[in-house]
């Protein structure tokens, strides 16, 4: 049979097995704060437990360090600093009128998207993008929800962890885009939902080793908020419902692999900060190594393909599900379809003998497609590649009086 104490936990006071107490300590269901009554160790009096020698080891697990580490009082400081940072982004783009619609090639080159990343080669835009917003108030919406869901993952894991979750709630948006949407992303909400999912991660790993007064806001009381806030993003036109789950995803992710330096003995916690950062700059350096990647491995930019037949050519090549054919206007002439980049299909005409291309992409009869762009300014690796990978999908190779100046046997994705 056990020995038996007093614990006063606030104004509650009941009988506890020694035994038992000690492995609640070590599992955080009783904190240090907490105060035992047992007269071989606290004479006449009440005393905290971490003042109590026989217990106060019991305290340095993970668990009970994480629990006392969440019960201190925080600065947040990254979360303020990252705030005040997007703030001071929205306000430069904004004063100098550089809306969204004002640039559209200087827009193209900073989102996050298949085309812009991996087609032309921007691998810096998986952290440019978050900068950019339409106005305001599309910042505001994300600022305050990545405050927030930031502050409380920083409360529990450090900014350390709050840095690599970030990066991989950054990485995780990114992919998204690359992976499930037809346009390219801008704003900060991949990061908001990101540190939103680590929110739940952190309840989700660690459970009930979180207070009691805290455990609320982490884990499965904020998943249903988020998965509303999903569903609407899903059904709006206006916003990238692959970016928020990405994102989402990848704060969970994050989090699950995280060495958390808020739980670990003090000496060990410079090197849990060390491997937290490291494990964010290889979440960070996915989307780059993607980009670089890319121009090698055309089959990348090409798949998921879908085979697309010109009715007046017959001519078959493969597309990549965000390209469209083009339509044919009433009056004969060819228009972009509206929506997503397009492949257009032309027909060549011929001028003094000389064949020229009316649209990027001439098909004539069923053995020619050709490409052209402007030989000043260079193509990107990725877009070559791309244009390469559709031309080799007909089978077939141009004739030689096919090929003037500034023309190369290739196909083209263009809007």
């Amino acid at each position: 049979m056990g020995t038996h104490a007093d614990l006063r936990v606030g104004s509650e006071v009941r009988r506890v097995d020694l035994g038992e107490l000690e492995e609640d300590i070590r599992r955080a269901r009783v904190l240090a704060d907490a105060e035992l009554h047992h007269p071989p160790w606290t004479g006449d009096h009440w005393q905290r437990i971490d003042q109590i020698a026989p217990l106060a080891h019991a305290l340095d697990t993970p668990d009970a360090r994480l629990a006392a580490h969440l019960l201190r009082p925080g600065r947040a400081w990254l979360v303020a600093a990252l705030t005040l940072g997007f703030m001071l982004a929205a306000a430069a783009q904004l004063a100098s009128g550089a809306r969204l619609t004002g640039n559209p090639a200087l827009v193209h080159r900073l989102s996050v998207g298949w085309e812009s990343t991996l087609v032309d080669g921007a691998w810096w835009s998986a952290w440019t993008a978050p900068l950019l917003h339409q106005n305001f108030a599309h910042l505001l919406g994300n600022l305050v929800i990545l405050a927030y869901c930031g502050w409380r993952c920083e409360r529990a894991v450090g900014a350390t962890g709050l840095a690599c979750i970030l990066a991989g709630a950054s990485t995780g948006a990114a992919l998204g885009v690359l992976v499930g949407a037809e346009h390219g992303a801008v704003g900060a909400s991949g990061l908001a939902f990101g540190v939103w999912g680590g929110q739940f991660a952190i309840g989700w790993r660690y459970g009930t080793t979180i207070p009691a007064p805290l455990r609320a806001y982490y884990g499965a009381g904020t998943l249903w908020v988020a998965l509303v806030l999903l569903a609407w993003t899903s059904l709006s036109p206006t916003v990238t419902f692959a970016a928020h789950l990405g994102g989402f995803a990848g704060g969970c992710i994050a989090v699950l692999c995280l060495p958390v330096a808020t739980a670990v003995h003090p000496a060990r916690r410079t090197a849990a900060r060390r491997s937290a950062l490291l494990l964010g700059a290889a979440f960070a350096a996915i989307v780059p190594a993607l980009s670089a990647v890319a121009p090698h491995l055309p089959a990348l930019l090409l798949h998921p393909s879908t085979r697309v037949t010109d009715p007046h050519s017959g001519l078959t090549v493969s597309l990549p599900w965000r390209l469209r054919p083009a339509r044919r206007a009433p009056s004969g002439d060819l228009a972009a379809a509206p929506g997503a980049p397009v492949l257009t299909l032309a027909c060549l005409t011929v001028e003094a003998d000389t064949p020229r291309p009316r649209e990027l992409v001439a098909i004539h009869g069923t053995d020619a497609l050709m490409v052209t762009w402007d030989p000043n300014a260079p193509i990107e690796p990725g877009r070559k590649a791309l244009y390469e990978a559709i031309a080799a999908s007909a089978g077939w190779e141009a004739p030689a009086w096919l090929r003037p100046p500034g023309v190369v046997t290739a196909a083209a994705a263009e809007r």
